[in-house]
C-alpha cells in the first residue's frame, strides 16, 4: 500500500522562482544576440565550403541572387542558431527550480484532434488577415521575403522549409510564448499586458517587413498567446505556427513568380 507523503516532504518539495519580468527581457534579448552571432559565425564558416552553388538556382533567378553562396550558407546558419536557441530555452527552463512545464508551458497537447483544430483555424484567420490588410492597405507581399523566395524555389529548398516550418515555431514559439510569456504574465503587467508586450517584441524581430505586414504579426502574436492561454500548452502555438509558414513555403515555391 502506498503511503501518501507526509507534509514535510511537501514543505522539502523545492517551489518554482519565476523568471523577474526585466530578467527574463534581458535573457531573451541575450538568446537573440547569441542567435544572430551564431547564424553570422556558421554563415562565414561554411562560405569556402559553397564556392560555387549557382547550379543551386534556375538560371533566369540567378541573377537576382546578389551572393548566391552567401543566401544558402545564411540559412544553413540560420537553421543551426535556430536549434541552438531552442537548446538554449529548454536549458532556461529548468532554472530557477521550476520544470518546462511551469516555465515554458511544454505540456502535453491534450485533444490531437485539438491540435490540428488550432492550426488550421490559426492558419485560416492569419492568411484571411494577410490578404485582408493587403485589399485596405496594399503592399508588397513577397518583397521582405525574397530570399526566401529563391531559396524556396532552388533545388535546396529543403532548408528553406526547414528554416521556415521547424526551426522558426519552434525557436519563436519557446522564448516568445514559453519562456517570456511566462514570466510577464506573472508581473504587474497580467496575462493581457505580457501577450501585448511579447508580440510587440515578436513582431520586432521581424523588422524587415513593411508596417502592413508587421501589424499583421502583431495581431497574429496576440492570437498564437491566446492559444497558449487557452490550451495551457505551448504545443498549439508550435503547430500552428508550423502550419501557416508551410503554407507560406508552398505559396512561395508554387504560386510566386518574382520580377
Amino acid at each position: 500500500m502506498t503511503e501518501a507523503p507526509s507534509e514535510t516532504e511537501e514543505n522539502n518539495t523545492p517551489k518554482p522562482r519565476h523568471w523577474h519580468p526585466l530578467v527574463a527581457i534581458a535573457v531573451t534579448v541575450l538568446v537573440l544576440s547569441l542567435s544572430v552571432t551564431v547564424t553570422i559565425s556558421v554563415t562565414t564558416m561554411l562560405l569556402p565550403v559553397f564556392s560555387d552553388v549557382d547550379w543551386v538556382f534556375d538560371p533566369v533567378k540567378l541573377n537576382r541572387v546578389s551572393d548566391a553562396k552567401f543566401l544558402i550558407a545564411g540559412f544553413i546558419g540560420l537553421f543551426v542558431a535556430q536549434s541552438i536557441t531552442v537548446f538554449v530555452i529548454l536549458l532556461l527552463g529548468r532554472q530557477r527550480k521550476g520544470s518546462p512545464s511551469q516555465t515554458l508551458y511544454l505540456v502535453a497537447p491534450g485533444s490531437w484532434l485539438g491540435l490540428v483544430f488550432s492550426a488550421l483555424a490559426f492558419t485560416l484567420g492569419a492568411t484571411a488577415l494577410i490578404f485582408g490588410v493587403h485589399a485596405l492597405w496594399p503592399f508588397d507581399l513577397t518583397g521582405a521575403v525574397r530570399d526566401f523566395i529563391l531559396v524556396a524555389q532552388s533545388t535546396q529548398w529543403l532548408i528553406a522549409i526547414l528554416v521556415l516550418a521547424v526551426g522558426a515555431p519552434l525557436s519563436e514559439e519557446l522564448l516568445f510564448r514559453g519562456f517570456l510569456l511566462s514570466a510577464l504574465e506573472r508581473s504587474v503587467l497580467g496575462p493581457v499586458g505580457a501577450a501585448i508586450l511579447t508580440s510587440a517584441l515578436w513582431t520586432v524581430i521581424h523588422w524587415g517587413y513593411v508596417i502592413q505586414a508587421m501589424l499583421a504579426l502583431f495581431v497574429m502574436g496576440l492570437a498564437l498567446a491566446a492559444l497558449v492561454y487557452r490550451t495551457g500548452s505551448i504545443w498549439h502555438a508550435v503547430v500552428a505556427h508550423a502550419t501557416y509558414n508551410a503554407g507560406a513555403f508552398a505559396y512561395y515555391r508554387w504560386f510566386v513568380t518574382l520580377d
